[in-house]
């Protein structure tokens, strides 16, 4: 039986409408003219292309088999095709490949895996479709809507919407591990572009008397294989874990336990890389009991290269600790760890060019045991980051709460709010501001490290500034053009600056795709940086150095003038107005007019392209405002 999801998960998503030529395609073809079941598998036996020249609903009482080559193309047709909550709608043979383009998938469901389509060993390319309401009930399902090993994936401009993989509750024995909300990709290359993924959940289900399952990846989980992400949101996802729900006093609390979560968004143990994307307001939430959550919006447990990234607003909660007087199912357990609220980085692993802002890691609170800490508001990192170009901002790391504080018991500690790293760390061009740790209510355990904590991390013509209680919470290595608003840091190079107040901005969009925190005017990071440790551009991707030396910090400031004014107005042959202007790369400007430089009446909007230049062709005449300028959208 299908679950229907709780109301916060029914938002409805909007499909992206491109389309993509399909190649290769059978020489045998089809019309579908007919709303039946029945008319739709005829169309598709013997394979070859499938089209339509009707507009509707297919329900589908059982699922159809792709055993020869396929294309369904609904490019130019609304179909939807719906298993009705009770049938998965395609099964994928070995070596066979199916393509499909146009075509809303719904409420399919399984009680294994793939919930809308299974494919073992095939090939599956997916274009402009949607996914929604897709579900998958058992102990140790795997992909709300697909599920694809030993095969190759690729998806393109499509919608992921409230997929769902929920495990059932475990009455006695240990609960299975749950995978993948919208997919489960095993022994796959698979590769993701322009595409949406939002409000889908992968659930662990509650334990009676035992362990709980593991829950990974709210929309994506990837074992192995090679995976490629690009241009694509992410938002709402969640991955949590079930709950212990009764825990039976003297038995080995190792095998009691709630369930605990690993990637609010993806979980992916292989090689992948993650460029252009957002991800905003996903969730790893441990159940209650002694389990953990690790990666708000990503756990990687494989290699990650991320690039242009957007990480904002996630959140890695450990579990509450369980606590009942009731006999005979007496006990308390600790709270559980929370860490990486952004990502959580479980070896080696390059970023560049992003931002991470708002994420939070929480412990997980307990009544009269230990609380859980937490750990890398932003980013936790256990293995070697090497991160250029990045912006951590507003991040936060809180320990876990005492319900009961008794003396001598210490609340969960709060570490790195904006980076936690139990490794080795490289930070070159970087924005360290504005994150803070606490400990949980109770007696404090200690708090360090509001910009970041633990082990040795190099900086280079990097600043961290504002963070609370203090910048950094361990020793740092200064490879110079370095600037500390505080003495945390023990920048000690000649050309690095510590108690030094970088002025930076508030974070906005300052272009590029990423929020970045411009430097104001009089800005000692301006031209401080070393240009040994300089690379080619900013985190926006506007060339460095713009003055005699690289800027410290992910910023670079345009000083010829103020960014992004007018910097060329001529008359275009038959008497308009042509201006053109340049700036920071994608940067969102208003373009504004002005008699007398006092008053200032809004023209036109306008993106910056990807080489920072702009240009507008305006109706003028002789009468027309002298002036005109350019201000931040």
């Amino acid at each position: 039986m299908f679950f229907k999801p709780p109301a916060f998960f029914t938002r409805i998503s909007s499909l992206f409408l491109f389309i993509l030529v399909l190649d290769s395609a059978p020489l045998h073809s089809a019309v579908v003219s007919s709303l039946s079941e029945t008319a739709f598998r005829q169309a598709l036996s013997g394979g070859g292309t499938v089209t339509f020249s009707v507009d509707g609903t297919i329900n589908l009482n059982s699922s159809i088999e792709i055993s020869a080559d396929t294309i369904i193309d609904a490019a130019n047709h609304k179909i939807i095709l719906s298993g009705q909550d009770k049938t998965r709608l395609f099964v994928v043979d070995s070596g066979i490949t199916l393509k499909l383009n146009g075509l809303a998938m719904v409420q399919g469901s399984r009680p294994d895996s793939g919930g809308a389509i299974q494919c073992s060993g095939g090939y599956l390319q997916i274009v402009s479709c949607l996914f929604s309401n897709n579900f998958v009930g058992a102990n140790g399902g795997k992909g709300g809507a697909i599920f694809i090993e030993d095969g190759t994936l690729n998806i393109q401009g499509s919608t992921f919407a409230q997929n769902q993989v929920w495990g059932p509750d475990v009455l006695s024995g240990q609960a299975s591990d749950i995978y993948g909300g919208a997919i489960y990709s095993r022994y796959t290359d698979t590769v993701i572009t322009n595409c949406s993924f939002f409000d889908n959940v992968v659930w662990s289900g509650d334990s009676y008397r035992a362990a709980s399952g593991d829950a990974f990846g709210g929309a994506i989980y990837q074992f192995v294989g090679h995976s490629d992400i690009s241009e694509s949101r992410f938002s709402g996802n969640i991955a949590l874990g079930g709950d212990l729900v009764t825990y039976v006093a003297g038995s080995n609390p190792n095998s009691q336990k709630g369930g605990s979560a690993f990637g609010g968004a993806i979980a992916t143990s292989s090689f992948s890389t993650v460029q252009r994307c957002e991800f905003l307001d996903n969730h790893a939430w441990g159940g209650v009991g002694p389990s953990y959550a690790y990666g708000g919006a990503i756990y990687c447990s494989g290699r990650v290269n991320g690039q242009f990234l957007s990480v904002h607003d996630n959140s890695a909660e450990g579990g509450v600790g369980y606590y009942s007087t009731i006999p005979p199912y007496s006990g308390q357990t600790a709270g559980g760890i929370g860490a990486g609220g952004g990502i959580y980085y479980g070896t080696s692993s390059d970023v560049w060019n992003s931002d991470f802002h708002g994420n939070q890691a929480l412990g997980g609170d307990a009544y009269s045991q230990v609380p859980g800490d937490a750990m890398g508001g932003g980013i936790y990192v256990q293995g070697t980051i090497n991160a250029t170009n990045v912006t951590i901002y507003a991040n936060k790391a809180v320990g876990g709460g005492l319900y009961i504080p008794l003396e001598g018991l210490a609340s969960g500690a709060g570490s790195g709010g904006g980076f936690y790293i139990s490794g080795i760390g490289y930070f070159f061009h970087a924005t360290i501001a504005s994150n803070y740790v606490f400990c949980g209510a109770g007696d404090n355990s200690g708090f360090f490290g509001g910009g970041g904590g633990n082990d040795t991390v190099t900086f280079a013509n990097s600043i961290l500034a504002y963070n609370f209680p203090e910048n950094l919470g361990n020793f740092a290595r200064d490879n110079g053009g370095n600037i500390s608003s505080d003495g945390s840091t023990l920048f000690r190079q000649p050309n690095s600056k510590e108690s030094t107040d970088p002025k930076l901005d508030l974070l906005r969009m300052n272009g590029g795709g990423t929020w970045t925190a411009a430097l104001k005017l009089g800005s000692p990071a301006l031209d401080f940086g070393l240009t040994a440790n300089a690379g080619p551009v900013d985190q926006r991707g506007l060339a460095r150095p713009q003055g005699s030396r690289p800027d410290s910090g992910a910023y670079e400031k345009i000083l010829s003038g103020n960014e992004g004014n007018t910097q060329l107005a001529t008359r275009t042959s038959d008497g308009k107005l042509s201006l053109s202007w340049s700036g920071p790369p994608v940067k969102g400007l208003l373009l504004q007019s002005s008699v007398n430089f006092t008053n200032w009446i809004n023209v036109y909007t306008n993106y910056l392209s990807a080489d920072g230049k702009g240009t507008v062709v305006l109706d003028a005449t002789n009468s027309s405002p002298l002036f005109y300028r350019t201000v931040d959208r």
